[in-house]
Order: C-alpha cells, then sequence, then structure tokens
C-alpha cells in the first residue's frame, strides 16, 4: 500500500480501538451482586468470588442484559424459550441478571431463594414449575462446582471442558443442557475449530478462506447464528477478513488495494461509518501536516536567525528563539518539539 493509504488505515483503526475500548470500560462498570455474610456469619466479598476463572464468558454477558424474566408483567414463555433457542437471550446471563436484582446483603443461598420466589409470586402454572425445574437443576449444579473445584483444576482447557460439560450433563438432560449451556458450548467447539482453520486453509485463496470460514461458523453456530453474529466484534471481524486476505493483496495494483480495502471496510462497518472515519482520519491528517510544515517554518527561521545573531548571549538567545517558537508553533506544541529534541539529543 502507498504511505497514504497507510495513514489512513492506521487512523481508522485508532478510532476503532477508542470505540471498544470505551465500550470497554462501560461494560467494566456493571454492577457486581455483593454477600456481605455467610450461612455460618462470614464475610465474603462477593457471588462471583470463586467462579470459573477459566471461563469468564459462562456467567457474564458481554454486554447490557437485562433479564426477561425481571418483569412483574405474565411472560410469554414461548417467546422466552425462543430467545434461549436462538441465542437472543442466554439462561445463565438471566440468572446473573437476576442475582444483581437482590438485596446487597443477602447471600448466594437466599438470592436463588429469592429468585425462585420471584417465578412463583409473578408466573403461572405450568410456566413456574417449568421455570424452577431448571432454575433449581441449575442451582445444584453451580454448587457442585463450587465444592468440587472444577474450575480451578489443573490441565489443557479443552481437557478441563470436555469434563465440565460431562458434569453439566449429571444434572440436566441433554435437552435441558443444550438450553442452558448451548451457545456457550457452540463459542467453545468454534474457538476450537477457528483456531485449526488457518493451517487446514492455507491452501485456499483469500476469498475462499472468508467464505469457508463463513459456513464454518453457520454449521457450529446453526441456531445461534445471528445472534452470535449480531453481537461479535466488527473491528475484530475486519481484521479477520484482511489476514485472509493477504496474499491476495500482493497481487493487486495500488488502486486495486485501496478499492478492496475500501470494499472491506464498508461490508463490515457500514457505508456511512467508513466515510465517518476516513474524514476523521483526513481530518488528522490535515493538522500532522500542518503542524509539520509550521515545524519547518520554524527551523528555517531559527537557522536564520542563529546565522545573523551570532553575538547574542545562550540567554538572551534562547528566550528569542523560545519566543519564535511560540509565535509560529503555539506554546503547547513550542513545548513539545523541545521536549521531542531534548530526547533525540539524549539518545544520540
Amino acid at each position: 500500500m502507498n504511505k497514504k493509504i497507510i495513514i489512513i488505515f492506521t487512523l481508522s483503526f485508532l478510532l476503532i480501538l477508542l470505540f471498544l475500548l470505551y465500550k470497554g470500560g462501560t461494560d467494566s462498570s456493571k454492577k457486581v451482586v455483593k454477600a456481605n455474610i455467610t450461612e455460618d456469619g462470614k464475610p465474603v466479598s462477593n457471588f462471583r468470588e470463586n467462579e470459573f476463572p477459566f471461563m469468564p464468558m459462562a456467567l457474564y454477558p458481554h454486554q447490557e442484559y437485562e433479564s426477561m424474566l425481571n418483569s412483574t408483567d405474565f411472560i410469554n414463555y414461548d417467546e422466552f424459550m425462543e430467545g434461549i433457542k436462538t441465542g437472543k437471550r442466554n439462561f445463565v446471563w438471566e440468572i446473573w441478571a437476576l442475582r444483581e436484582k437482590c438485596p446487597a446483603d443477602y447471600t448466594l443461598d437466599h438470592c436463588n431463594h429469592h429468585i425462585l420466589g420471584i417465578i412463583e409470586q409473578n408466573y403461572s402454572s405450568p410456566i413456574k414449575e417449568e421455570l424452577k425445574r431448571i432454575f433449581t437443576a441449575y442451582f445444584k449444579y453451580e454448587l457442585n462446582i463450587r465444592e468440587t473445584g472444577i474450575g480451578k483444576s489443573q490441565g489443557e482447557f479443552t481437557e478441563r471442558y470436555q469434563d465440565l460439560k460431562k458434569i453439566r450433563r449429571e444434572f440436566f438432560s441433554d435437552e435441558d443442557a443444550n438450553l442452558v449451556f448451548g451457545m456457550e458450548e457452540a463459542q467453545i467447539e468454534f474457538m476450537e475449530a477457528a483456531a485449526n482453520f488457518a493451517k487446514e486453509s492455507e491452501k485456499l485463496t483469500g476469498a475462499e478462506k472468508v467464505k469457508k470460514y463463513e459456513t464454518l461458523k453457520k454449521q457450529i453456530y446453526g441456531a445461534y447464528y445471528d445472534a452470535m453474529v449480531e453481537r461479535e466484534d466488527k473491528y475484530q471481524n475486519y481484521q479477520t477478513e484482511l489476514n485472509f486476505k493477504e496474499e491476495d493483496f500482493k497481487n493487486l495494483s495500488e488502486t486495486e488495494k485501496t478499492q478492496a480495502l475500501r470494499s472491506i471496510q464498508e461490508k463490515h462497518f457500514g457505508k456511512e461509518e467508513v466515510e465517518r472515519m476516513l474524514a476523521e482520519a483526513k481530518k488528522e491528517e490535515d493538522l500532522r501536516l500542518e503542524q509539520e510544515n509550521k515545524i519547518k517554518e520554524y527551523e528555517s527561521k531559527e537557522k536564520e536567525f542563529l546565522s545573523d545573531n551570532e553575538n547574542l548571549s545562550p540567554e538572551e538567545r534562547d528566550k528569542k528563539l523560545s519566543e519564535l517558537r511560540e509565535s509560529i508553533l503555539g506554546k503547547e506544541e513550542a513545548e513539545s518539539y523541545i521536549n521531542r529534541k531534548n530526547i533525540e539529543n539524549i539518545s544520540k
């Protein structure tokens, strides 16, 4: 790629990265359910203290999530189950969203009973019996995991996760296990398949890799596909496609590369967002060039000044140069310029 394309692409990347960091920052501020005392009166920090550190996706949604069951309105059970089966909703996330509503001084056991009470009070038969059955099975499974410490066991992730899946089937039928953990298990399966994809597809063209990768995703996610794609990181998908097409780009002219890059950007971010990013990148590039020209102007006048004022004392010379820098660069950039020069001189 030529220099201009690289600059625009880099600035676009930085803008996207800043957005993702901001988004991540807002997610990290989510409430944590506190349980100040245990059943035996001992203080604990929070419900999540002893969870599965090797698998955080098992518990926490990656976006703001409100439980459908938290509503006092009569729940449409079929709609709820359809949401779970298609990945629009997540059973475990439902539980943790409900736990966020528990009083701060509740223990985990108190909170679990509180959730069952909400279901008993707000929902009618046979819905409430079915919901309480699945919730109770999950609470028993979770207690077993806490007591056995499977999340803290040693070994490869794949092996540990397979052990976890076996334990789940001890508490749930296959149908219920798929309902409660299906989306998460599909994510893990795809993660493993994606790790092997590069080696298995190395002889394919970039376009063939993109198509085969998407097919693999559809095969593994199945009914969860649409919901998973909706939650995916757009920049990560964009970068993945760029990586797949890296070899293809080598055979393109600069004009073709620019067009291909723009097409991929619009595919993942949309035409309007790409135009906004490029406009912002151009603005940043214009400012950079403007500042670069000012620095050239200053350095030219500095050279001329030093040539015409060889007899000035060091103090007077530095004072005049400082005034010259500020008049051309502005106070803040003048200070930055001196700092950069000092660092350059030290490193020589």
